[in-house]
């Protein structure tokens, strides 16, 4: 999708762009990286009052910049189903409630079902014919919500903005056990076994921080679980699973990470609750991905009141 953006020259800022130094102006006004100012000269177009300008060009007070950004266009998407829900979507951004079993993007034997692809074909289908770009991903068999750019200088500053952990993600699991304390701070390495999908927790691997809070412990049968709420400070992968695997409460159906207890192929883990900034105008967004039903028939209605509340005060750690 194109994106443009526009600036009119104020003498004000003349000390922080170089007295109007279009160069200065994508870098320190449209905060365009280097990448991307060289991409724009090739790719898009630098407008002065509405007219083709080079970067090395000066405006004058009341001058108007105008830059466009043209997308890489897709020369077909194949109709698909789309199954997936939107929780939220402007000019910029989209997210969506991924549902378990999906994966996130596309691989050599999941083309034609990857989220990414099922939301290429639905824009593709509505006539916009854009790239849409996954900020970060879900694995396969946890559902919840993800965040997609529709255009290029979302992409490169939501990535950033996760880079800084700019973009929070409230997770919520079922776990096995009943915990010993209400809440706590993983701190544990995690390293990826060689020629396997598998991570171990080792002095050898990489530093990764996971926050977490207890809503509660109920029974099934005669089966302790616990609800918890989890945020996480770095972002590895399969680092929820591992670190609640670590502490003895391996997540419902999770059995790669010890979890005895098959489950339809599914996780009992969903990313409920995500925080964003708009990139652009800095609009801060809330957005809730509904419980699926699977998760919902397990826990009890005191614990889905006080999740709430207890999301509430986990946000403000």
């Amino acid at each position: 999708m194109k994106k443009e953006m526009i600036y009119e020259y104020s003498d004000r800022d003349s000390k922080l762009t170089s007295k109007g130094e279009i160069k200065k102006i994508l870098e320190c006004v449209f905060l365009l990286s280097k990448k991307e100012i060289s991409r724009l000269k090739w790719q898009g177009r630098i407008l002065k009052n509405g007219k083709p300008a080079y970067v090395n060009e000066h405006l004058s007070s009341g001058d108007q910049l105008k830059i466009e950004f043209y997308e890489k266009r897709i020369l077909d998407s194949s109709h698909v189903n789309h199954s997936f829900e939107l929780i939220y979507e402007d000019e910029d951004v989209v997210v969506v409630n991924k549902q378990a079993g999906i994966p996130t993007h596309p691989s050599k034997n999941h083309q034609q079902d990857s989220l990414g692809t099922l939301m290429q074909s639905y824009y593709y289908e509505r006539g916009h014919n854009f790239v849409i770009r996954a900020i970060g991903r879900l694995d396969k068999n946890v559902s919840g919500a993800v965040l997609f750019a529709k255009n290029q200088p979302c992409a490169c500053r939501l990535n950033k903005h996760q880079e800084n952990h700019c973009i929070e993600k409230y997770y919520l699991a079922i776990c096995e056990n009943q915990f010993n304390q209400n809440n706590g701070v993983i701190e544990e390495p995690i390293f990826k076994l060689p020629n396997s999908k598998k991570r171990i927790v080792s002095s050898e691997g990489v530093f990764a921080k996971t926050y977490y809070q207890l809503v509660g412990t109920f029974l099934v049968g005669n089966k302790e679980y616990s609800l918890v709420l989890l945020k996480l400070a770095t972002g590895r992968t399969h680092q929820i699973r591992l670190h609640m695997s670590f502490l003895g409460h391996p997540i419902l159906g999770d059995s790669m990470y010890d979890s005895m207890i098959p489950w339809n192929d599914k996780i009992a883990l969903h990313c409920y609750c995500m925080c964003f900034n708009n990139p652009f105008d800095n609009t801060k967004h809330i957005v809730k991905a509904r419980i699926p039903a699977y998760l919902l028939d397990l826990i009890p209605a005191n614990l889905l009141e006080k999740l709430e509340c207890d999301l509430k005060l986990f946000r403000s750690i």
